[in-house]
């Protein structure tokens, strides 16, 4: 209880009055932290001469950064963890045309440079690739390059497991003179206002936001010409133009309308270069366009040209050999025509052929092709010989054997090859290169046997390799389930893929003419929604958005300029000179734009160090970062091909900032801590005891397929018996009849069942696999609290601690990861031994039994017994927390289309204020991720004011605060009491009750007014919709009240109550929410006992917990098929 400040102990000595009265004492805590062994050096010093403006809603950030933006001079630097070029700014105003705006305006225009985090396809996908493209793209027409975008590839301590962490900033840095910092990235979904309207309200597409659900509204192929696709966007940049662009874009609908041809230029009429090139063409595998003639005819031509990564290597060393074989013919061929002095036209064509094959083959090794194009026309060479050679008259004896040697040895390298690759294809590579072949064959004449066929094998293709995952994913259909392998195989071509494609349209972007592509610079042409498929709006509701920026301007501002610099810098050093390579894996992609598109070496862009900024304002501002050593140490590098001044040592360790100096203003804290957070996840020690016996439950339902309905009918006809012996793979699997099930629609809940469940257990062993999990959560931010409340206890000082948190966290709550950090979050607040709630309740406990005369000793032990044999709590959990703490979530409802719906507001802020007199904001979550240093980088400020203003804050004595945090907090809480919001009938009423108490937030009054209407409101969403999370109920609340057969009608659907709303069945039954009238403000009490009977701890890597995209099986009713593996607590939670 010594750590008053987080970092150093302090000695106080009691001041007292000449009658020895003892003075009142108000602490002038240290709020700016300073560089030490344990946390790393402080990024940069306290600053005072700064200007601040805060943003609570992202509408109003949004509208403010629009205009700096819009009317940038000199620079532009733009980071963050997701950043989309066509997120709307403002009305249908996107971010690329603010950009646009700047470069094209009068006067002077700045240099953009943007830094989205390359993302992992595999584990979650941004959109940096699109935004990199649309980006350069906006170079087109200018006089010289005014924008650069690199994405930010990772840079953790983590080592194998580095590829899932991330840079986590979220930065915009105009002229060097403001700066925006926070929680909100330049994103979908993002912009919101006081309302936290459900309804779309103007919405659409991407912006029509919710990923907690699925997606019902297809849009139908006819139907997506306003839209562009992935595989359009690059095809638009590499066109080096707009009429080009267009052209392409109106021909491939002109020849079929549900898929696009990716061209380009070739020196020809259009009409000419279209028919010459359209077939090598990329086509977008669109909604519904599987089944496509001309989709099917592509993926057949995609699948049979292309090589494996494994097999490049010796398909390199096979080449060479048939080269000298080749040589050798044609060498023969020469000498015997010579001395003959004859010509014969057989023997010509043959050499010619053979002459003009060692030359691709030379030109091959070197510059990537089509590598079944090669073969094919060897095969046809070595039949055309071993036919002519024989008949030749032409030749003498000797030269005719020596030819036919030459032709037979190249024929067993031919059959050596093929023998050899063959085998290492598994099933399901032979039969799609077989079904390909027949596709290819058949001449377009295709029957609906080979069509249903081939949606099969491709389905299967996508969801079991990294190559057909790609596909999907380029085309805007990525497949909601990945095997582990795919997952893999993914990463290691999209990765490359990208960074090869940067360098390219970086060197390309110079080159581009007349003005950005006409499509892409009209915002009513959206990029299409992952699948084709969008939320419905009058059903679905859009997921609100809670969070919080900042505005700055003033000293500080220098150090934002400097942290994007040193990090760009970090990356040119790290590609500089470098080549980046098209994949092995998708040799022949670009083929149809094969100008200009070698890889070269990377030409670095270094940036020079920014200038000192001028002091203006009366605040005080401290930037603190978490940097890896990795990141570090290269932007150290980076500095220095910079021609930058290395003042400071080598770094000696990660920066720990953010940890460092919420735990200072944690333990320096005086009245009261108000925390806004996207995450609660912190050291808790053990399970709770009714966690830790739990066998069965939703968790286990996903992870063992022997849980499934119909698993003993159709284990052995599927081969499913032996993967427990091996869950990393679906290779044990009999994948063709699997395949027959789905299309024949048979058990059809059992057959999503299997996929899903094999494809969560193989992620879980392959995230395992790659390196040692942690044992546990490792940042003591809970044990922080949980001993500033102690200390509050012990002391008997008036002390509480408000606390924000999302319901859960974004996605369907029958994803892996979501569902363990659900369980992670509950262990931290209120389950786990030394969870946030039971160190309070022990401390009131022993504190209690000490005012009774007992020894701390004696007061420790007495807690921990049971009251009696009766009862499943100890004594201490007896003990009133919430006296100490109010947890809160926030929840909203509005009829949509005559129908009451619900939806959590999404907590996304990373904000703690204390006693209204510093505010820490950024993005660094309460989790390891973003706390210990080593692996995501975060950014984020300490901001108190130079001067204070006293007031009553707990309503009776006077304390100082800083006005402007004080601000920042009474907007906060106006908001979420709904005190801002325009009230409307059937939705949410403002809580007006609570007005009167925003000015007095250490006062008990307040803190059990808040909890009062808290629970109220939560008490009213419990009764009104079934669904929701509560006290002692399942993580799918409606757990154990489903029936185990799937609905045998649509009719059933229809009447169908027990689903939830990750599944669609949800949204298809008619719901049976009420209207909560009673509902005043947004907020809500949360449920401390929720999931308490159940362990929905999946095994995954707590190393890498926070950022992997969920796994969503749309399609599945995880209750439906999971529902056999019951609880033996079920009865008590139903």
């Amino acid at each position: 209880m010594s750590h008053l400040n987080g970092i150093q102990s302090k000695q106080l000595n009691q001041l007292n009055s000449k009658d020895g009265e003892a003075f009142t004492a108000t602490s002038a805590p240290g709020w700016f932290i300073k560089g030490n062994s344990t946390y790393g050096e402080a990024f940069s010093p306290e600053r005072p001469g700064n200007l601040v403006k805060f943003f609570t809603t992202g509408s109003d950030y949004f509208k403010d950064v629009a205009s700096a933006i819009k009317n940038a001079k000199k620079s532009i630097f733009i980071s963050g963890w997701q950043i989309n070029y066509e997120v709307r700014l403002e009305g249908d105003t996107r971010l690329w045309d603010c950009l646009n705006h700047a470069l094209r305006k009068k006067g002077e225009t700045p240099d953009i440079y943007l830094m989205p985090w390359l993302s992992p396809k595999a584990a979650v996908d941004t959109g940096d690739l699109e935004t990199m493209v649309a980006a350069f793209i906006l170079n087109a027409g200018l006089k010289k390059k005014k924008v650069w975008c690199l994405p930010a590839i990772q840079q953790s301590d983590m080592g194998s497991l580095g590829l899932f962490f991330s840079h986590h900033q979220k930065m915009v840095v105009i002229d060097n003179e403001v700066a925006y910092v926070g929680g909100i990235d330049l994103a979908y979904g993002r912009r919101d206002d006081n309302n936290f309207r459900l309804a779309a309200d103007g919405r659409t597409a991407n912006e029509f936001y919710n990923p907690c659900i699925p997606a019902l509204k297809e849009i139908d192929p006819h139907q997506q010409y306003p839209y562009m696709t992935t595989v359009e966007l690059i095809s638009a940049a590499l066109l080096e133009g707009d009429v080009l662009s267009k052209a392409q874009r109106k021909l491939a609908w002109a020849m079929d309308n549900k898929m696009f041809n990716v061209l380009r230029q070739a020196k020809k009429e259009v009409g000419e270069w279209f028919s010459d090139k359209g077939k090598d063409g990329m086509r977008l595998l669109g909604a519904g366009a599987a089944y496509s003639t001309g989709s099917v005819l592509y993926i057949a031509e995609f699948v049979k040209r292309q090589m494996t990564g494994d097999n490049l290597e010796a398909w390199k060393n096979t080449l060479r050999q048939w080269k000298v074989s080749l040589d050798g013919a044609v060498n023969t061929i020469d000498q015997e025509a010579q001395p003959l002095k004859k010509t014969d036209s057989t023997l010509t064509e043959l050499r010619q052929e053979a002459k003009s094959i060692s030359l691709a083959i030379g030109v091959w090794l070197e510059k990537p092709q089509e590598a079944s194009a090669i073969q094919q026309r060897v095969e046809d060479w070595l039949v055309r010989a071993q036919q002519k050679v024989p008949m030749l008259t032409s030749m003498t004896q000797s030269g005719r054997a020596r030819l036919q040697n030459q032709v037979g040895q190249l024929k067993s390298e031919v059959q050596m090859w093929v023998q050899r690759v063959t085998p290492q294809l598994d099933q399901l590579q032979q039969d799609l290169s077989t079904w390909a072949t027949q596709i290819i064959k058949s001449g377009g004449q295709l029957t609906d046997k080979l069509l249903n066929e081939g949606s099969e094998l491709t389905s299967l293709w996508i969801q079991q390799t990294g190559l057909g995952a790609f596909y999907a994913w380029i085309n805007n259909t990525p497949s909601p389930i990945l095997t582990a392998k795919a997952l893999q195989e993914l990463e290691q071509i999209a990765t490359p893929f990208i960074l090869y494609l940067h360098s390219v349209l970086d060197r390309l972007s110079e080159t581009q003419k007349d003005e950005p592509y006409s499509y892409l610079a009209d915002p009513a042409t959206r990029l299409l929604p992952r699948g084709g498929m969008m939320l419905d709006d009058k059903t679905q509701p859009r997921m609100p958005w809670h969070d919080v920026h900042m505005r700055l301007e003033g000293s500080s501002v220098y150090d934002l300029s400097r942290n994007f610099i040193d990090r760009w810098n970090s990356l040119q050093a790290r590609f500089d000179g470098k080549v980046q390579k098209m994949p092995s894996a998708l040799i022949g992609l670009l083929k149809f734009a094969t100008k200009n598109l070698e890889p070269v070496p990377f030409k670095a862009h270094y940036l020079a160090q920014p200038e000192r900024v001028a002091p203006t304002g009366e605040m005080n501002v401290q930037v603190l970062r978490s940097a890896p050593m990795r990141m570090r140490n290269e932007e150290r590098q980076g500095a220095a091909k910079a021609g930058h001044n290395l003042t400071s040592a080598a770094p000696n360790g990660v920066q720990a900032n953010c940890l460092q100096a919420m735990l200072q203003a944690i333990s320096g804290a005086q009245h009261f801590i108000y925390i806004e957070n996207q995450f609660f996840q912190s050291e808790y020690g053990a399970d709770s005891a009714e966690t830790a016996a739990v066998t069965a439950g939703p968790m286990q339902s996903l992870m063992k397929i022997e849980g499934l309905p119909g698993y003993e009918i159709y284990k052995d006809r599927l081969r499913l018996g032996n993967l427990q012996d091996n869950p990393k793979s679906l290779a044990n699997v009999d994948y063709f009849e699997l395949a027959r099930m789905i299309r024949n629609k048979e058990a059809e809940t059992f057959t999503q069942g299997v996929m899903q469940v094999l494809s969560n257990q193989s992620t879980v062993e392959i995230l395992k696999g790659m390196q040692t999990p942690q044992n546990a959560i490792k940042n003591p931010l809970c044990e922080a609290l949980a001993e500033r409340i102690e200390r509050a206890i012990e002391m008997g000082e008036n002390f509480h601690v408000y606390m924000v948190l999302p319901v859960h966290p974004e996605g369907p709550l029958n994803a892996l990861n979501l569902m363990t950090q659900v369980h992670l979050t509950m262990q931290s607040l209120s389950l786990g031994e030394q969870s946030l709630i039971k160190r309070i309740q022990r401390a009131m406990a022993i504190k209690a039994q000490m005012d009774r005369g007992k020894t701390e000793t004696q007061a420790i032990e007495s807690i921990k017994f049971f009251k009696d044999r009766t009862e499943t709590k100890r004594v201490f959990e007896d003990e009133d927390w919430s006296r100490y703490l109010t947890l809160l979530n926030l929840r909203s409802w509005e009829e949509i289309n005559q129908q009451p719906v619900t939806e959590q507001i999404y907590i996304h802020s990373k904000l703690l204020i204390a006693d209204d007199r510093i505010a820490i904001l950024g993005s660094a979550n309460i989790n390891d991720r973003s706390q210990m240093g080593d692996r995501d980088s975060e950014l984020a400020v300490v901001v108190a004011g130079s001067t204070s203003l006293p007031t009553s804050i707990n309503g009776r004595m006077q304390y100082p605060v800083c006005p402007q945090v004080k601000q920042l907090r009474t907007d906060l809480w106006r908001k979420i009491f709904a005190l801002n919001a325009q009230p409307r009938k059937n939705s949410v009423q403002p809580a007006s009750d609570l007005e009167k108490v925003i000015a007095t937030p250490a006062a008990a009054a307040t803190w059990q007014a808040i909890q009062r209407q808290a629970f109220s409101n939560a008490e009213a969403y419990e009764q009104a919709f079934r669904h929701v999370p509560r006290n002692d109920a399942s993580i799918w609340p409606l757990w154990g009240q489903v029936s185990v057969a799937p609905p045998s009608s649509s009719a059933a659907v229809k009447g169908a109550s027990n689903a939830m709303p990750f599944e669609k069945e949800f949204w298809l039954s008619t719901m049976a929410g009420k209207h909560p009238t009673t509902v005043c403000g947004f907020i809500t009490a949360l449920p401390i006992h929720w999931t308490k009977y159940e362990n929905n701890n999946s095994g995954f890597n707590l190393t890498i917990l926070a950022k992997i995209e969920p796994t969503r099986d749309r399609a599945a009713t995880s209750q439906h098929y999971a529902v056999l593996a019951q609880d033996t607590q079920s009865k008590e939670r139903t």
